[in-house]
């Protein structure tokens, strides 16, 4: 017997459409510390959304955005720098 008034855990995922697959770990660069930006996020369901947060690395023209939002299965993605901008 199923109880409908709990959730599963993957209730709300959704992809997020601007993402970009993980860089090869030789081209990935710390940055020195932590930053502060903005982020453009492109969700399937929701759309676009601005999302104030922080940026860990960065690779060629990508940048790691942290990304704590029950909405992604994952914690880190990697943004184009047109979606990611200074706080």
């Amino acid at each position: 017997m199923r109880n409908e008034s709990v959730t599963s855990w993957h209730d709300g995922i959704q992809a997020v459409l601007n993402a970009h697959c993980v860089p090869a770990r030789g081209e990935q660069r710390d940055f020195s510390q932590v930053r502060e930006v903005v982020a453009r996020v492109h969700w399937q369901a929701d759309g676009w959304e601005t999302i104030g947060t922080s940026a860990e690395a960065w690779a060629g023209d990508l940048v790691l955005v942290n990304l704590p939002d029950r909405r992604s299965q994952l914690r880190g993605i990697w943004f184009h720098t047109a979606d990611v901008t200074p706080r």
